[in-house]
């Protein structure tokens, strides 16, 4: 080392600079294509995120129609079908426990005064209806005409 002259060393150092330099910049462009590497991913990933909100808007979109769809449909195919299909999607629709709770229920809703009535002349007749079979077995052998027949008619009550 003692024998080298001034130029040498220079060289020397000119060499371990641009050594030192390559690698840094070896290092740097390595460093570069990391970056780049994880912007393509990112992005990537954005797109698909992008997409899937597409997918969540399309997926909102088709379930809002198909509501309409199915509302719109269903008294049309409750119309269609057998009558007894159209009763138990009402009474189902009402939530009583049969088809003729349901009925009573939607009749008492529409017309509570006409409702009332049919109660009553339904507890009438349940409460004559011995008589009443008699009566009319009895107006049935007479030449099929009217007959008279006297039945118990409860108070009033309040």
């Amino acid at each position: 080392t003692l024998k080298m002259t001034p130029q040498a060393y220079g060289q020397g150092i000119r060499q371990a600079g641009l050594s030192a330099s390559q690698e840094i910049q070896a290092a740097f462009q390595e460093a570069i294509g990391e970056v780049q590497g994880e912007r393509k991913k990112l992005a990537h990933i954005i797109g698909q995120s992008r997409h899937q909100d597409r997918q969540n808007w399309w997926l909102l979109g088709v379930g809002l129609a198909c509501l309409v769809v199915g509302i719109g449909l269903s008294p049309v195919m409750a119309y269609l079908l057998p009558s007894s299909v159209g009763t138990r999607v009402a009474s189902f629709i009402v939530g009583e426990k049969d088809r003729w709770n349901s009925g009573a229920m939607m009749m008492a809703v529409s017309n509570p005064e006409g409702w009332q009535r049919v109660r009553e002349d339904s507890q009438l007749v349940e409460a004559n209806r011995d008589r009443i079979a008699a009566c009319q077995k009895a107006a049935s052998g007479q030449e099929k005409s009217q007959k008279s027949c006297v039945i118990t008619v409860p108070a009033e009550q309040e």
